[in-house]
Parts: structure tokens; C-alpha cells; sequence
């Protein structure tokens, strides 16, 4: 067992698809290795010779045909990595692979969100296997493609640049490219989860191929149309637009964002939406017979989305009110200076229907000098950038331990838990945090908990395309 890593390794890749897979697999050898020696014996997931079988029958056909660009990046990372094909394969196909086995880990929390100010947020709390963690073979992966496969224009076949969160050797569990698209994943359960018959594609590589659009219509397109036999959640993002796509074998659903009402008279300006484990869509939560049925066990997924919805709905409201208390020791500062006055300490603040806060009482001045706020007759500007969610908010609210340690922020050490709660006897956690600045072209990850404290973060940044109305 390795140490366990201070921050996952940073990838960067360029060139062709082989070219971009052998510097993969050559640079993260030795965490690959690992992956593929731990699935490979993993009881999660069907016997070897079945998960050959299901690769050379089913997958390699539909990758062939519908994604051979992310075929022959797997063959560089195999070569690269000393593995076989059919290895990467099964890294990239784990997550469907041991659908078949019945294995279910509550996997992962998500968001997207659309601000009044152009912000554009697509993040996650990825739970999963604590090894994946504790083994250090988690990257993030930056892929640069080659100039002449993609030409520099702003109608070219795809983005320049892609930067993912991941396990080595897999091409993509979520990521933002440089067209301004987000994407990240939730496992989803039904009844129509079943073994191959026809050529499917796995859902990791569906959402790399959504990585490699370059605009959110042509990737809804392929997340919305490849052969699949299992289902899945994908939350995706573009610079104005945001869905979720829950997915079953034979059908999708799309849900979009509500408009947060932040009280104070404003319009509803911010976007959101929330998803973990369970659908959501009416069609699935209503009884049918004629419909797939949501099979997930049950547990913290049926209170994480809204425990999330909730929190970020709570910076919203608060933001103004924060701003409130800016102007008015920016005021009193202004007012005490003027009058040669000591600051007076500011007490509690009274917030009326009119939007209007008295506090002319509190500062002891004559009435022609008092700070005058009202949130009507602040600029569009100023109350626009205070109603807006940060980056900093969503890591407090991906922090959550509502539940401990079966909550958002989901620890490894359980203890003894008895009537089902343990889902298998592996033990699984918050292995990363990960919130795509889509507007900035800003990665925010955690390597580990993100509770944690900052020294467990790390920014990246890739540089962004000209945004048009041709890539948005």
C-alpha cells in the first residue's frame, strides 16, 4: 500500500489519440497497473472470462463504430501502461461491468449551476471505492489535441483542450473542455440493467465522447443516443445552459434547472439543479407498469440532492444580506472619517419588507449624515455580483456532514451498521471533490474529503476558446 497521496497526479497529455494515450499510459504505469490488478480480481465484477466475453462482443463493436478515436487512445494507453487492451477496456466499462454482478455503491452528488452574472458551475462529490483513494490511482487528466486533427477555428470538429477528473487509465469520469462544456456523473438503478446482447457502448466512454463536442447540442446528441445496458445520470453544462439526463437502457429523461427565488424583489436570474442516486423524473417516480422501475436500495441518496439543493439555496439568499453589511461599515467608515469619529461596532442588522435597513440610531449622527441603504437603488450591477454562488461556497456545502459519515462529504470509517445500511463490504468515501468553473476554465479538485481544509486542493486552469454562438 502507498502512501496516501497529498494530491492526485496532474496528466498532461498532447497529439494524436495514440500519441495522447501512450503518454497516458506512460506516465500513470505503475497507478493503471493497480486499477487493473485490483478489477481484475474484484468479486464486484463478473468472472474474467465473462468480461472478456461482454468486451469483445459488445463493446468493441459499438466503440469501433461510434467512438474510434477513444479506441485508439486506449490502445496508447495499453501500450504505454505493459497491459493488455481488453485491461484498459475493463477500466473503462468497470462502472457497467458490475452493474451485472447486482453491486451498488452509492455513487456521488452533483450540481449545476448558471448565475446572473454569466457564472457557469457543473461540480460533484465522486463517492467511491476508498482504495481508489488510499492507493493514490486517481488523476486528473489534461488532454492538449493535436493542431492538425483539429483545426484553429471556431466551427472546428472539437475543443483544443480537455481537462478530466479520472481513474487512471479510464479517458473520463467527469471533465470540462476548452468549448466551455461541463459534465459529471451519478449512478442511476432500474429494472431493464441487464447483460449485453448487442453491441453497447460503456458509459464512461459516452461521456468522453461528450467532452470531445463542441457544443452542447451535438453532446446532448451522443449522451442521449448511445447503445447502453445499463443506466446512468449524467448532470452536463454549457456557458448558458444546463440539463440532467437520467438515462435507463432503453430510455432517457431530461430534467432542467429551477430558478432560485432570492426574495428582495429581484428576478429569478439563478439556475439551478441537484441529483444523486435515485430519478427524479415523474415518469419514474410514479408508478407504471409499462416503465423501467427505479431500483436504487435507498439511504442517503434520497436526502443528498435536496440536502445540497438546500444549502447553495441558503448562500443565495444570504448573499444579500451580506452585502448589506458591507455598505454599511463602508458608510459608517465614510461618515465616522468625515466627523473625525471613532467607528462605532455594528450591531445586529433589522432587514424590512422595503428592502430599507435603519441604522441611524445605532451610529449616534445627526440624520443628514446617516448611511442611507436601500437594495432598490443599488446598481443592477452591484446586486447582481452579490447573488451569485462561489466556488468557495459550493466546497462549504460539499462539506456537509448531515448524516456522518453517510453524508454528502461520505467518510470511509462506518463502524458496525446493522438492518442494511451497508450496501457491500466495500468501504467507500468522498474520494475527490470537483467543481468545473466553466466561465473561467477553472478545475477545482479535492484529493480526498473535501472537508478537509484547503491544503487538500488544487486549481487548474485550461486556456478557453473564443466563446460564440456557434460553440456555446
Amino acid at each position: 500500500m502507498t502512501d496516501i497521496p497529498v494530491h492526485y497526479q496532474h496528466v498532461v497529455v498532447s497529439g494524436t489519440p495514440w500519441e495522447r494515450g501512450t503518454s497516458h499510459g506512460t506516465q500513470a504505469r505503475s497507478k493503471i497497473q493497480t486499477n487493473v490488478n485490483r478489477y481484475k480480481t474484484s468479486s464486484f465484477l463478473p468472472p474474467r472470462e465473462d468480461c472478456v466475453r461482454y468486451i469483445n462482443e459488445s463493446y468493441l463493436p459499438a466503440i469501433q463504430a461510434l467512438f474510434p478515436d477513444g479506441l485508439e487512445e486506449m490502445k496508447g494507453i495499453a501500450s504505454g501502461a505493459l497491459v493488455e487492451l481488453q485491461d484498459v477496456l475493463l477500466l473503462n466499462a468497470r462502472y457497467d461491468l458490475a452493474r451485472l454482478t447486482g453491486h451498488k455503491v452509492g455513487e456521488c452528488t452533483s450540481v449545476s449551476y448558471l448565475g446572473p452574472d454569466g457564472s457557469a458551475i457543473v461540480a460533484q462529490n465522486w463517492d467511491m471505492s476508498a482504495w481508489l483513494h488510499d492507493l493514490d490511482t486517481i488523476i486528473i487528466l489534461e488532454s492538449h489535441m493535436n493542431p492538425t486533427d483539429e483545426p484553429d477555428s471556431a466551427t472546428s470538429s472539437g475543443p483544443r483542450r480537455i481537462i478530466a477528473l479520472t481513474e487512471a487509465g479510464q479517458l473520463a469520469r467527469s471533465g470540462m473542455n476548452s468549448r466551455g462544456l461541463g459534465l459529471c456523473a451519478n449512478s442511476l438503478w432500474t429494472s431493464e440493467d441487464g447483460i449485453p446482447f448487442r453491441p453497447c457502448l460503456p458509459h464512461s466512454l459516452a461521456r468522453s465522447m461528450y467532452l470531445h463536442c463542441p457544443n452542447f447540442a451535438a453532446g446532448l446528441k451522443a449522451i442521449s443516443t448511445f447503445p447502453r445496458h445499463v443506466s446512468g445520470n449524467l448532470m452536463v453544462a454549457s456557458l448558458d445552459l444546463a440539463m440532467d439526463i437520467e438515462l435507463t437502457p432503453s430510455r432517457k429523461y431530461t430534467l432542467h434547472p429551477e430558478a432560485v427565488d432570492i426574495g428582495h424583489g429581484h428576478d429569478n436570474f439563478n439556475l439551478l439543479i441537484t441529483h444523486a442516486n435515485h430519478y427524479n423524473h415523474p415518469a419514474l417516480t410514479h408508478a407504471d407498469i409499462s416503465r423501467p422501475i427505479d431500483t436504487y436500495p435507498g439511504g442517503s441518496s434520497l436526502f443528498r440532492d435536496k440536502r445540497l439543493a438546500r444549502l447553495l439555496k441558503t448562500y443565495l439568499r444570504y448573499s444579500m444580506k451580506d452585502l448589506v453589511l458591507s455598505r454599511i461599515e463602508e458608510q459608517k467608515l465614510q461618515v465616522s472619517t468625515t466627523k473625525r469619529l471613532s467607528p462605532p461596532a455594528t450591531p445586529p442588522v433589522k432587514e424590512h419588507n422595503a428592502g430599507r435597513i435603519e441604522v441611524g440610531d445605532r451610529l449616534n449622527l445627526a440624520p443628514e449624515v446617516q448611511p442611507d441603504i436601500n437594495l432598490k437603488n443599488l446598481s443592477s450591477s452591484q446586486q447582481i455580483s452579490q447573488h451569485v454562488l462561489t466556488v468557495k461556497d459550493l466546497k462549504t456545502a460539499f462539506s456537509d456532514h448531515a448524516s456522518y459519515p453517510r453524508s454528502l462529504c461520505e467518510h470511509a470509517e462506518k463502524g458496525a451498521e446493522r438492518y442494511g445500511a451497508a450496501s457491500s463490504g466495500d468501504q467507500t468515501m468522498t474520494v475527490a471533490c470537483v467543481i468545473y468553473d466553466l466561465r473561467e476554465g477553472e478545475m477545482h479538485v479535492s484529493t480526498g474529503n473535501p472537508c478537509q481544509g484547503e491544503h487538500v486542493w488544487r486549481k487548474f486552469a485550461i486556456k478557453m476558446e473564443v466563446a460564440t454562438k456557434s460553440n456555446i
